[in-house]
């Protein structure tokens, strides 16, 4: 999806999901949609979307991918119950992103945080035989230039700026307790069994979000994705495609062929967000 903003450089969005070369089932979900007082679907990979469809016209958008944590379809409903609820509440709170100043920003963010408790209790309230079925989420809502970030679990959020490639999310993990904490040195952080142990997810025992915010220039671009993408494809690698001179689309089946060539293991969701040229 290309669009000019009124107040900001073209937009280019595109997302996709794929399965992987190793597994069946598809637990990751993701949402491209924007926002004015009701809603309009640009991209997903939920087969129903229900009470979001009649958008209208405005500046803001609704960036999200969620990963379902337990290898089951109750894993699977997680990610797309995350996803579809927290879209539906963003919705219904759309009037907040009109007018928006530095004094409203926090009836904002609580908007969002309301919508992860609401889709926490969702997503406990529709799993079945799998107790601990839970999902992760990275939502951004941008509102040219500033977005909005809240990150429960380990789907990752980056930015390239002026070819540096920047994360703005930091794994919820067991590893990033004992890095902090000294148990673990930075040099055997790689490969590490705690690695993927998740401290926090939607619908486990913890659910609350990290909140944060990044001010976007025109010609950074923007990654949102799970870990199906980032245990197969390093910094490096990332920053080279991103720097590429191409469609949001392009970028997209790119990074997807370099995680199945490097693996394929788990499955991969990703969004990519060109903010126009510099």
């Amino acid at each position: 999806m290309n669009r000019q903003s009124e107040a900001g450089p073209d937009l280019d969005f595109h997302g996709l999901t794929h399965p992987g070369i190793v597994r069946s089932l598809n637990e990751d979900e993701f949402l491209i949609g924007h926002l004015s007082k009701s809603s309009r679907v640009m991209f997903t990979s939920l087969g129903k979307v229900g009470g979001l469809e009649g958008f209208g016209e405005s500046d803001a958008y609704l960036l999200m991918v969620a990963d379902g944590v337990g290898a089951s379809a109750d894993s699977a409903l997680a990610s797309s119950t995350a996803v579809e609820v927290i879209a539906e509440h963003i919705n219904a709170a759309a009037t907040c992103f009109y007018n928006l100043d530095v004094e409203s920003e926090h009836d904002l963010i609580e908007q969002f945080e309301q919508a992860v408790g609401e889709a926490h209790q969702k997503v406990i309230a529709r799993r079945g035989a799998s107790p601990s079925a839970s999902t992760t989420v990275t939502i951004v809502v941008l509102l040219w230039p500033r977005a909005y970030v809240l990150h429960v679990g380990a789907s990752r959020g980056y930015y390239l700026h002026h070819g540096r490639l920047r994360r703005f999310t930091r794994d919820q993990t067991l590893l990033e307790v004992l890095l902090d904490e000294g148990t673990v040195a930075e040099e055997d952080a790689e490969g590490h069994p705690h690695r993927k142990v998740l401290m926090k997810a939607v619908g486990s025992h913890d659910a609350d979000p990290s909140v944060g915010v990044v001010d976007f220039e025109a010609g950074d671009v923007l990654l949102l994705c799970t870990d199906g993408l980032t245990r197969h494809v390093d910094d490096d690698s990332l920053a080279e495609i991103l720097a590429r001179n191409e469609p949001a689309d392009s970028m997209c089946e790119e990074l997807l062929a370099a995680a199945l060539d490097g693996g394929g293991e788990d499955n991969v969701a990703i969004i990519v967000g060109r903010m126009g040229s510099a």
